[in-house]
């Protein structure tokens, strides 16, 4: 059974966040599902005051229509902008892929393509690069973009996009960075896929093991 909630307009912020707090809690245990407004607001609050001024933040109907926290005081607006992420579909001289154990939350103990969020001072490439051996101990160089998918967390209520890149090793050995606790290297018959952590890495490896 699903049952449809919105969020009306409030004067207060801290009921917001409760209430926002609530769906949140109902969506994953009661199997709720929430209105574009309730999906919208849940990741907004970041910040009970303003970044900017300093000011308590209100929430107020923007000309889209949605809800989002905003200052009084000087008009800044909070926008929960989808993250943007980036890894590699790395493989070796047997052509087997690289796979990370994941040792933090979200999906702790399930394997993934190394990956994570960009940094505000790098290129999608650079990030990709970067995670890669944060996470795995391996210089690689890119080889071109693999694929981009759009994702949803459906418990998070978050949404992003992932950019893959083709890579291959030029140095280093695999070892588990600071949040994974395994680095294996899998044929496409040996790979875990009732153990992998996201979607979009399930079709990335679907769509490597398919010779694309």
């Amino acid at each position: 059974m699903y049952i449809a909630i919105g969020i009306c307009d409030a004067s207060v912020l801290e009921t917001c966040q409760v209430l926002a707090w609530i769906l949140f809690e109902l969506s994953i245990r009661c199997r709720v599902e929430l209105s574009r407004e309730a999906i919208t607001m849940l990741p907004m609050f970041t910040f009970n005051f303003c970044p900017r001024c300093g000011h308590e933040l209100a929430i107020r109907e923007k000309d889209d229509a949605r809800l989002r926290p905003t200052c009084p005081n000087c008009h800044y607006t909070h926008y929960a902008n989808p993250g943007l992420a980036v890894g590699v579909l790395l493989t070796d001289a047997q052509n087997r892929v690289c796979l990370i154990l994941r040792g933090e939350e979200p999906r702790k103990g399930y394997w993934g393509l190394p990956a994570g969020f960009m940094e505000g001072d790098e290129t999608a490439e650079e990030g990709a690069i970067r995670e890669c051996l944060e996470e795995t101990g391996l210089h690689v160089a890119l080889d071109g973009l693999y694929e981009m998918y759009s994702y949803r967390h459906t418990d998070h209520a978050t949404s992003g996009v992932l950019i893959l890149y083709r890579a291959h090793i030029t140095g280093g050995a695999p070892r588990p960075g600071t949040d994974t606790v395994d680095v294996k290297f899998f044929a496409p018959d040996e790979i875990p896929f009732d153990r992998l952590a996201f979607h979009a890495h399930v079709a990335a490896l679907k769509k490597w093991c398919a010779g694309f």
